[in-house]
């Protein structure tokens, strides 16, 4: 059963008639007496009180809970709200054969920046394989398997190849902050489990 707020007018009207019940011979809509002022002030009172219990009542159930009390709820649970992530993959190009090249290597796709993580050895045919990170954050940075993505730099490392293919995993695993919708879903599953 849902709480339900009463009016300040139907706290009037209740308290009024409790006026009558408990002290015979009173009735607070007679001008002019005190009663009128105060159960007019007791009703606004109790209404506010209905209102914070209505919430409350909402606060409770994972399903109707605000933001901040359902990531208290999942935190109860041990779950928390997915953060953002950045993409990581793997890209090929072409260099000197058998070369060291170091971390940080840059490149582009679109408007995103990202760095490769660790130094990586060509292979004796010069086919370099590195892993890039993203350096931005979200779904946006995730690119499919087959894309090109270009050298950030091309002055750097002037014998290694302008463009990278993405291999064949794609750079995956960016992710945006979880939505309200998707955490709901998860603490509620796990409360029916």
């Amino acid at each position: 059963m849902a709480w339900t707020v009463l009016s300040p007018s139907e706290i009037s009207a209740r308290l009024r008639g409790a006026l009558r019940r408990y002290l015979p011979g009173t009735d607070a809509l007679v001008w002019p007496n005190n009663l009128t002022a105060i159960v007019k002030t007791v009703a606004a009172g109790l209404h506010d009180m209905h209102l914070r219990a209505a919430w409350l009542y909402e606060q409770i159930f994972a399903t109707t809970a605000s933001v901040q009390h359902l990531e208290r709820h999942g935190a109860e649970l041990g779950i928390y709200r997915r953060p953002m992530a950045r993409a990581e993959g793997v890209v090929t190009l072409n260099g000197f054969a058998d070369t060291i090249y170091p971390a940080g290597i840059a490149f582009i796709a679109g408007n995103r920046l990202y760095h490769s993580i660790s130094d990586a050895r060509s292979d004796l045919a010069g086919l370099l394989t590195l892993t890039i990170l993203s350096d931005d954050y979200g779904v946006a940075t995730n690119i499919a398997a087959g894309e090109t993505v270009e050298r950030a730099d091309p002055t750097q490392f002037p014998n290694l190849e302008l463009e990278a293919t993405v291999a064949s995993g794609g750079i995956g695993g960016g992710a945006d902050t979880e939505t309200d919708a998707s955490l709901r879903a998860r603490i509620l599953d796990r409360k029916r489990r």
